[in-house]
């Protein structure tokens, strides 16, 4: 990758270090090869780093090299009075909660960072409030109902952060809604893997939330007896694909606000 200016945010020791240890399997995961190419290019690129990678860095799933962690399914589903089983392998997966709590890390140091004053040298943080993890979805998945739910609903909704780095391997979006009580927030990591959530009031994002559809997901076994989701998945027109589109407010517009 070529050299780019990199966005370095200050932050304790802890902080920095979970940060850091949940990087480093998740980064990893989100290189490897899907069945939707991500540009030739750029699968060459992620291709490359993975294999450089894989062996160094541990799943917390597994216990083992990202490069060995391949896990196998245990799918069982009935039709009528009979039951079918099968296996299936799947490729090393990341754990949905450390996901959603690197992405958190992600969204607070943006969040900070749009409030920070300069006079007093201190940032913003989320309202308290509610928040709903909307969803991790995988770029064969990009089209899930849920995630073009959140994308249409909120793209009008002004923009707080929109930032794309590392040549385009790492975006981040932060919105209020125009009632100012709601934030909705998206990151994406090496065009693979997108996380998505909201924040607010309780009761504006309850009513919000009426409007979402079902999800699209089963749920099956792995081979330790653990459930495992399963979701039907949506591929996402890249013409329909508007979630960092930016529009360049009007002049006159206001950053938008922490509510008090």
């Amino acid at each position: 990758m070529e050299n780019q200016p990199q966005l370095i945010f200050i932050a304790c020791r802890k902080c920095n270090s979970e940060k850091s240890q949940l990087e480093d399997d998740i980064s990893v995961i989100s290189m490897i090869p899907g069945g939707t190419s991500r540009g030739a290019e750029i699968d060459e690129v992620l291709a490359g780093e993975f294999k450089r990678r894989a062996h160094k860095s541990g799943s917390r799933r597994t216990g083992r090299p990202v490069a060995t962690s391949h896990e196998e399914l245990l799918v069982q589903s009935r039709w009528g009075p009979a039951t079918f089983t099968f296996r299936m392998a799947a490729p090393p997966q990341a754990d949905s909660d450390r996901v959603y709590r690197l992405a958190q890390f992600h969204f607070d140091a943006f969040f900070y960072w749009l409030h920070f004053n300069g006079e007093s040298r201190r940032g913003g943080f989320f309202p308290s409030g509610a928040y709903y993890n909307v969803g991790i979805f995988i770029r064969g998945n990009w089209g899930d109902a849920k995630a073009r739910w959140f994308m249409n609903a909120t793209a009008e909704w002004p923009l707080g952060v929109a930032i794309t780095t590392a040549n385009g391997y790492f975006r981040l979006i932060i919105r209020q809604s125009p009632c100012k009580r709601i934030w909705a927030c998206a990151v994406e990591w090496n065009h693979s893997i997108r996380v998505k959530k909201l924040h607010g009031d309780p009761e504006a994002l309850q009513t919000f939330l009426e409007t979402i559809p079902d999800a699209e997901e089963d749920w099956v076994e792995d081979d330790q007896g653990n459930p495992v989701k399963m979701t039907v998945q949506r591929e996402l027109d890249p013409e329909e694909d508007r979630l960092f589109v930016v529009t360049m407010p009007a002049p006159e517009s206001q950053p938008p606000e922490v509510p008090q």
